[in-house]
């Protein structure tokens, strides 16, 4: 029998003190810190956040309780994260578990629904092809909107164990399918023309697939010839569900290039020079001065370098202009966060940067939990701005306070932007603990 082994929780709750749960020995070697467990609390269950994992046995007479289940299949939070969070909650005076329910976004506004899935015990044996829509994407409520063939079918599967039902989220973002084609066999007979074309075109990609839109548009052909292999076996068509990308509307820009000034440039080379230790710079420029492309610069650096970059501006600077020079520059690789975003779009922008699917991340104060797997650097615009402070609800704290104790524990660079710098923020770049430059031209 295994030793005991102990957790310590805390709840998104008014509480300034952890508790202590046993750990079933059937999860005693899962990774438990940094996720959310379901164990007994009061007359009910709750969901707390695990910070902590020990063998110190409470002390004598006291009956320590289970955790129940884990509630995430990976760790929510890092160690360093946690470290982070720790330090907000005791400098600011706020329960611990209050500032972790601030940092991941609520899932609160979802309900978990039975989903179809392929059992992993079984083989399947081809019948699910039968089926209309992509497996993964029926629930429960949607078995009404199948055929009665269809329904039937999926009964059956269902009485074999070949499919199970397994409770999840559903998508938090608009979707869409598309018509994609893959190829599937070598044709018999040399092609000539277009379907050549085609072909070849489609084999010179890794896998061999890709969009029926995508072909027609790079191509410039039209769906017959397409239509002609499939017919005949050499291209297989079928779905892909995609989510609709939810910064591409709004934050449009056109990507240029720009030639930066002298003293912009001594601003970059300042940061790439020091990119390796704990550099808090006050970039003070004027108005026009181009304070945002020396930022783009730096950002760019960082990315060729692999490392994340996180841009944190006030509110109500979180402009179409602003967004769209980085979504210009970073395409894709950039997230546009601020209050404005709906539940399912925060949650799914929050699990897109802790799978490292986006780098680069424009946002108001709350973006500063954002789950950067190696991040290289902060720019704080604008820092004298007031809502950097988060007055209510609680936790209490200021963004670009923590932005600095973050980047001094990481070992990164930190920009402070600002037309009218703060007092604080010039006072520590007269006495020299903070690294001032100047930009005293405008720029273009």
């Amino acid at each position: 029998m295994a030793s005991p082994l102990y957790c310590d929780l805390v709840f998104a709750a008014e509480l300034y003190v952890s508790y202590t749960y046993l750990v079933p020995e059937k999860f005693q070697n899962l990774s438990l810190i940094g996720r959310r467990l379901v164990a007994p609390f009061g007359p009910r269950n709750q969901i707390g956040y695990c910070v902590s994992v020990h063998s110190q046995a409470p002390d004598a007479g006291i009956k320590v309780k289970s955790i129940l289940r884990i509630q995430d299949e990976e760790p929510l939070f890092s160690e360093m994260q946690l470290r982070f969070y720790r330090w907000i909650a005791d400098y600011y005076l706020a329960p611990f578990g209050m500032v972790l329910r601030a940092a991941h976004p609520a899932e609160s506004g979802f309900k978990r629904e039975p989903f179809l899935k392929i059992n992993a015990d079984r083989h399947d044996d081809g019948r699910i092809k039968q089926l209309s829509l992509p497996l993964e994407s029926i629930s429960q409520k949607k078995m009404g909107t199948l055929s009665s063939e269809e329904q039937k079918l999926i009964r059956q599967l269902l009485s074999e164990k070949l499919l199970v039902w397994e409770n999840r989220f559903p998508p938090m973002m608009k979707e869409r399918v598309i018509p994609w084609v893959r190829v599937i066999q070598k044709p018999e007979k040399k092609l000539r023309g277009r379907q050549a074309e085609l072909l070849d075109w489609l084999n010179s990609r890794h896998p061999a697939e890709e969009a029926i839109s995508t072909i027609m548009e790079n191509l410039k052909i039209s769906a017959s010839p397409i239509q002609t292999l499939i017919k005949n076996g050499i291209l297989e068509r079928y779905e892909k569900r995609v989510i609709l990308d939810p910064f591409q509307k709004d934050y449009q820009a056109k990507s240029r290039d720009v030639l930066l000034s002298d003293e912009q440039i001594k601003a970059v080379d300042a940061v790439i020079q020091n990119e390796s230790r704990f550099f808090p710079m006050l970039l003070q420029g004027i108005t026009g001065s181009g304070k945002t492309e020396v930022y783009i610069a730096m950002a760019r650096h960082m990315r060729n370098q692999g490392k994340d970059v996180l841009i944190l501006v006030p509110e109500i600077g979180i402009t179409p202009h602003v967004a769209g020079r980085f979504r210009a520059e970073f395409g894709k690789d950039v997230a546009i966060w601020h209050s404005q975003m709906s539940a399912g779009e925060r949650l799914w922008t929050w699990n897109a940067i802790q799978r490292g699917e986006i780098h680069v991340v424009v946002g108001a104060r709350s973006a500063l939990f954002s789950p950067f797997k190696k991040i290289g650097l902060i720019i704080v615009d604008e820092e004298h701005d007031a809502s950097y402070k988060q007055d209510d609800p609680a936790p209490r704290y200021s963004a670009r306070d923590a932005a600095v104790w973050l980047a001094n524990k990481l070992a990164i660079p930190i920009v402070l932007g600002s037309a009218t710098p703060s007092l604080e923020s010039y006072y520590l770049a007269s006495t020299s603990r903070y690294h001032r430059f100047e930009l005293i031209r405008r720029h273009g």
